[in-house]
Order: C-alpha cells, then sequence, then structure tokens
C-alpha cells in the first residue's frame, strides 16, 4: 500500500510505500532539533520505500550541524515533510501523516512506543512500552528514573542565603 503525504499548501508531495520499521514518540535530542517539538510521534521508512513523485516540486532541505541528519520541508508554506537520520531512515512526522489521513494519524502508523525516552523532557503517563534508548534495550520502569542533566546553580535571593554559601570566605 502506498501512502501519499503532501505539505498543507498542497504544492509539496511524497509518497511512502511497504509498512515503517518504527512507530514511535521519540525523546531524542535529534529530534527536538529535527522538528522542533519536545517529543515527536513519527513512523519510519527505509530510505527506498519513501520518495519524490516525478515533476513534483523539489523540497528544501536543512542540513544539521552533525552533517548526518537532514530536515525536507516545502518551501512554500514550511511543512516539515520527512527528515533522513544518521542511519538512513526517513521519518515521517506525526503531523505530516495527519495530513494525509485528513486531520488524524491513520492507525496503522500511529506510535506504538516511547523511544529514547532517557532524553525525555518531561514524563508521559501513557501505557505504551519506554525504552531508554531503542527498542529492545532496557526500559524505563518508573521505579529508578534514568540520570538528568545537571541542574543549573541556584541563585541566592537573600543576604542571609549569601552569608550561608559565602562562609568564611572575604569578598574584595
Amino acid at each position: 500500500m502506498t501512502l501519499s503525504i503532501s505539505c498543507r499548501c498542497g504544492t509539496s508531495r511524497i509518497f511512502a510505500s511497504g509498512i515503517p520499521v518504527l512507530r514511535a514518540y521519540c525523546h531524542s535530542q535529534a529530534c527536538r532539533e529535527l522538528f522542533g517539538g519536545a517529543v515527536t510521534a513519527l513512523a519510519a521508512w527505509r530510505r527506498s520505500e519513501v520518495d519524490l513523485p516525478a515533476g513534483a516540486r523539489a523540497l528544501a532541505c536543512f542540513t544539521l550541524g552533525n552533517r548526518q541528519s537532514k530536515r525536507h520541508f516545502c518551501a512554500g508554506c514550511g511543512d516539515i515533510l520527512f527528515a533522513e537520520d544518521a542511519l538512513g531512515f526517513r521519518l515521517i512526522p506525526g503531523q505530516a501523516l495527519a495530513n494525509a489521513g485528513h486531520g488524524a494519524v491513520p492507525e496503522r502508523f500511529a506510535p506504538i512506543m516511547h523511544v529514547n525516552y532517557s532524553q525525555r523532557q518531561f514524563d508521559v503517563a501513557d501505557n505504551l512500552p519506554k525504552y531508554l534508548e531503542r527498542p529492545g534495550g532496557p526500559m524505563y520502569d518508573g521505579l529508578r528514573a534514568p540520570p538528568r542533566p545537571p541542574r543549573s546553580l541556584e541563585i541566592p535571593v537573600s543576604m542571609q542565603q549569601v552569608r550561608a554559601l559565602r562562609g568564611n570566605a572575604k569578598i574584595l
């Protein structure tokens, strides 16, 4: 089965055939940079299964600083139609899938898990499996939280806190 996906303005189109190799909510930093959200619903296809139709308007492309990931979007309206990751998969975001499904992501492309959950920006309360990195790897069990990035230093808000932090040190 081939899925036809177009942007909002209708000038750019792609076709995805076959079955996606992954349907997930991704919490990775790479997806945040590619798609601009804290978490991204997406379906991933092999490169050979996502094509531009012959004679179609070319998509604009932005290459991330690491030069391993690219975002392909309509030059007219800016809709992201797909991204390419460092492994060569073509990632179609949930918004593009919803456009193809007339406002809702078709069930056969809906996320069935969370990936890269160790990089999450917030906890998600649902019953889907939450893989700390990739499917088949360690899972988040809700009991032992994975390490979070260090918090920034707190700025003292009172002279009492300043004195406590300063201790016996003299400020010149």
